[in-house]
């Protein structure tokens, strides 16, 4: 009997052998795995921070772009060293939305780029692979990993164009019009397609001309509604009644917040063409309002847009060159908005076609 109980001992011994050594073996696969998934994780943030700094160099030069991805990428510690970026893995080209495809440019074209890609890589030729704690006692070496990623300028944005068609502006809105479209046709072929698009007009009232709709798909009725834009009073128009830019605001505000709306992922923008300081009218839509009181009804309404993460661009036809005037326009802007002004109605198309260089930048891939 006592023999029979020794047999089973040394029969369960090696069970219990090979059984410990699989959990440990399983527990060391474990936490090997898991350092892994946390430093994918930390490439990951680290590449794609980079690829957004980098894009949103696009607008200023290639170098510019270059050098801001690797400035924030030198910013994140992957595998206990800083990422350090190369420029063979910094590519500048175009992104096609529809294909979802980057193209690389040549050197002598980079100056047109509209997205970035970026390639994070740990290799044992950089000396930042992932040196495993485990993995070798079973024959597993450092393992090498690799990390892609696109950002495109104004891609998948949510683009509203507000028109001022007050009188001030009649003998200009044929030029600001032609601006327009030069933006919309911007955002439909620098690859953005997936952009959609939004057009309003104010007075001292505002009102929607077109929702939101999908560039790609609407751009000739997008087109047309911009070239049926009339000066104030004209049939479809809003009366003339005074500059009213928290008007036009109001209406922004009624689009964003619409309960149909629902915000593409690649941002929200309001460009506002206008040629002039809020003026009051009996005839608006704030009627008691003084000037004064419009620009500061204008700038709270900006506030409210940016509230709701709207960015807000401002071009600004200025002919007399007034410096307190642009000065009041430019408080308008919001987010990563920008202020351009132009003293020649015919600089509007050029103006407005570049505001599209100059949207927030969006993952894309």
């Amino acid at each position: 009997m006592q023999n029979t109980k020794l047999k089973n001992r040394g029969a369960i011994l090696p069970i219990m052998v090979i059984s410990f050594t699989f959990v440990i073996a399983m527990a060391a696969f474990g936490i090997d795995v898991g350092y892994m998934q946390m430093v994918k994780n930390e490439l990951r943030t680290a590449v794609d921070a980079a690829t957004r700094a980098g894009a949103s160099g696009l607008r200023i030069s290639p170098a510019e772009a270059r050098k801001r991805a690797k400035d924030i990428a030198a910013t994140n510690i992957v595998n206990g060293k800083a990422l350090t970026l190369k420029d063979s893995d910094i590519s500048l080209g175009t992104w096609n939305p529809t294909t979802r495809t980057f193209t690389a440019l040549s050197p002598a074209n980079e100056n047109n780029a509209t997205a970035i890609q970026i390639t994070g890589l740990l290799s044992k030729d950089r000396d930042n692979s992932i040196r495993l704690i485990f993995a070798p006692i079973f024959g597993q070496s450092a393992k090498e990993m690799t990390i892609n990623s696109v950002a495109a300028m104004g891609g998948g944005a949510d683009v509203m164009i507000i028109q001022d068609i007050t009188s001030s502006f009649k003998e200009e809105l044929a030029d600001a019009k032609t601006g327009d479209q030069a933006l919309l046709t911007a955002l439909y072929d620098n690859g953005a397609g997936g952009s959609r698009a939004a057009i309003l007009v104010h007075t001292g009232w505002g009102k929607t001309l077109a929702a939101f709709q999908s560039i790609k798909t609407s751009y000739s009725s997008l087109s047309s509604i911009i070239t049926g834009i009339q000066h104030c009073g004209s049939t479809g128009m809003p009366v003339c009644s005074g500059t009213d830019i928290a008007a036009g605001f109001d209406e922004a505000l009624k689009n964003f917040k619409d309960p149909g709306y629902v915000a593409s992922k690649g941002g929200k923008v309001v460009v506002l063409c206008s040629d002039g300081e809020p003026t009051s009218s009996s005839s608006g839509s704030h009627p008691s309002y003084s000037d004064q009181q419009l620009l500061t009804l204008a700038r709270t309404r900006a506030d409210e847009l940016w509230a709701l993460k709207v960015h807000i661009y401002v071009v600004f036809y200025n002919r007399d060159n007034d410096q307190t005037a642009a000065n009041n326009l430019k408080s308008l802007i919001r987010g990563t908005g920008d202020f351009v002004q132009v003293t020649d109605a015919k600089q509007l198309p050029a103006a407005l076609a570049e505001i599209n260089q100059k949207l927030p930048v969006q993952l894309v891939r």
